[in-house]
């Protein structure tokens, strides 16, 4: 019975952990950009394993192309 416990135990601990990763967008509003200070949007976050940076470009215009053959 005590070994099943410990196994419910770490089962519902790993499920703990495994939930608490955090989804960061790198450069909040103004994306990933050279002119985006990184360093201070940095500040202020505590980054642990598991959390997931993104990157999003921000694109002002897009052009497409129709080539005919």
């Amino acid at each position: 019975m005590a070994k099943l416990l410990l196994v419910y135990a770490m089962v519902i601990l790993a499920l703990v952990f495994s939930g608490s990763s955090t989804n960061y967008m790198v450069g909040d509003n103004s994306g990933w950009d050279i002119s985006t200070d990184l360093d201070a949007w940095s500040l202020g976050k505590r980054f642990v394993v598991g959390d997931v940076l993104r990157k999003y470009i921000l694109l002002s215009l897009i052009t497409f192309l129709q080539i005919k053959t």
